[in-house]
């Protein structure tokens, strides 16, 4: 009789344990693909890092380039002014318009960033 419930408790056991090792294979198998997934959005938050400062430096250097266009506009009507006074309100007017158009840009290129 006892040898009858020993055989049975020895045999729950066994099932109970292949129940765990199944469990266990499935965790294994489900953080495996956890892993996989951070990893692989790891990465493609990398990509879009290098991605995000190649754009920066595309924008600081645009406005870089603006902003010395708009101080060389600067110069150029201060120096028509100087030279040519109120004769030269047709080049100052062309000039102006230029600064307006570069400070657009510019705002633009701010905004982007």
């Amino acid at each position: 009789d006892q040898t009858i419930k020993a055989v049975l408790e020895l045999s729950k056991l066994e099932m109970a344990m292949q129940g765990a090792e199944r469990e266990k294979v499935l965790m294994q198998q489900s953080s495996h693909a956890v892993a996989k997934e951070r990893d692989e959005g790891l990465r493609a938050i990398d990509e879009l890092n290098r991605d995000l400062a190649g754009v920066l430096k595309q924008l600081d250097e645009s406005q870089q380039k603006l902003e010395a266009k708009s101080a060389a506009l600067s110069r150029q009507m201060s120096a028509v002014d100087v030279v040519n006074g109120a004769n030269a309100w047709e080049q100052i007017a062309d000039l102006s318009k230029a600064q307006s158009e570069l400070d657009n840009d510019l705002r633009r290129v701010k905004n982007q960033r």
